[in-house]
């Protein structure tokens, strides 16, 4: 059976550093992709040092306002979706994004 290239579908991921989160939030993110309970925001643990988070198509194409994502996360996921990213893979070993805010 022959693949059709035209019939692939990829996704983009932005790669980003753990240096744009703050330690709150990157607690918050393991919580989340440790719990078995549905949540509402969706976090898939990377080996012990980062995540993976799918973005989801909403009909206006933003975030909830009562969504509870730490304000630092909201930028990440705002500029993943403003390059047309479909998933988000945060690690300590990417590099750091001029657009972003960093913290300690």
């Amino acid at each position: 059976m022959e693949n059709d290239s035209k019939n692939l579908l990829i996704h983009k991921m932005l790669d980003v550093s753990t240096v744009h989160l703050t330690a709150a939030t990157l607690k918050w993110l393991g919580e989340h992709a440790e719990s078995e309970e549905p949540n509402g925001f969706i976090v898939y643990a990377k080996s012990k040092y980062g995540y993976f988070i799918p973005i989801i198509e909403d009909d206006d194409d933003s975030l909830p306002e009562d969504n509870n994502i730490p304000e630092d996360l909201t930028k990440v996921i705002e500029f993943a979706q403003s390059q047309d990213c479909t998933w988000i893979m945060i690690e300590r070993d990417a590099i750091a994004i001029d657009q972003l805010p960093v913290f300690d």
